[in-house]
């Protein structure tokens, strides 16, 4: 496979830096190597902009963070994009949306919409479903489907009033035996009425996971902006989250970040 060399030198949003700037890495895609050390890229590795880096792939790129200049993501591509320069970071994505509230899923296609793409589930995720067609009982409930060595897995989730529940060690276990997320790529959300027999596809999703990594990513992040307020903070996480990972609902990310982190609104 095709090496290829990069030497960085970054551009601010203003303009040139030319004092040495060091950055911390919170996640790489693919392999980039430091040429100084020969050390590979990974989660909370420190490098400074002078260094040459060695992309294993066309395809690989690195978000890193620095405190005062932000969040970039690096990438072997890009050396044309901006103008006089030879510089492989480009600044982190701005967009700092988060997915519509739970609260707001009133029919079949406020779910349709809120259960699509790359879909965050964080170790308890919640999701309020305020619809008279959708009562949620012993007899009338969601639950997903996913497929595991070859067959068919149905979870039923758990509920408290119009609230719909996903345990994430529950949905990942079989028979109480747990299970990798990496083994489950695709779900698909039914609602069940039992008078009738009848299952209602809502949508299919890719289900992504909380899982150790994504908190030492986050982590990375938190440390970084150590000393900014919690919505800058929260601003760049939902960002990162948005350019990795999926958009996240907000109510429950920020009750993910109290729990793992202890950051919250103060």
């Amino acid at each position: 496979m095709k090496t290829i060399l990069t030497t960085l030198i970054l551009v601010g949003i203003i303009g040139f830096s030319y004092g040495q700037t060091d950055y911390k890495v919170i996640k790489v895609n693919g392999s980039i190597t430091m040429k100084s050390s020969g050390k590979n890229l990974s989660t909370g590795t420190v490098f400074s902009d002078r260094e040459n880096l060695l992309f294993g792939q066309p395809t690989a790129k690195a978000a890193v963070i620095n405190p005062e200049k932000g969040r970039f993501v690096v990438t072997p591509e890009n050396a044309n994009d901006l103008t006089n320069s030879k510089s492989n970071f480009i600044p982190g994505l701005s967009n700092i949306s988060s997915r519509s509230g739970a609260s707001s899923l009133r029919n079949i296609v406020d779910m349709k919409n809120y259960f699509s793409g790359n879909f965050m589930i964080f170790d308890s995720t919640t999701i309020v479903i305020n619809s008279p067609d959708f009562p949620i009982d012993e007899n009338n409930f969601f639950y997903c489907r996913y497929k595991y060595n070859d067959e068919d897995v149905n979870k039923k989730l758990e509920y408290l009033g119009d609230t719909v529940i996903i345990y994430k060690n529950e949905l990942l276990s079989i028979l109480g035996n747990p299970i990798s997320s990496e083994d489950v790529t695709e779900m698909q959300l039914f609602y069940y009425q039992q008078n009738e027999k009848k299952s209602v596809l809502i949508n299919s999703f890719n289900p992504v996971f909380a899982e150790k990594s994504l908190k030492e990513e986050i982590q990375v992040i938190i440390d970084e902006l150590s000393s900014k307020t919690f919505k800058e903070k929260y601003d760049a996480i939902v960002s990162y989250l948005n350019e990795f990972y999926g958009k996240p609902d907000e109510s429950n990310l920020k009750n993910w970040l109290k729990t793992e982190f202890n950051l919250e609104q103060k």
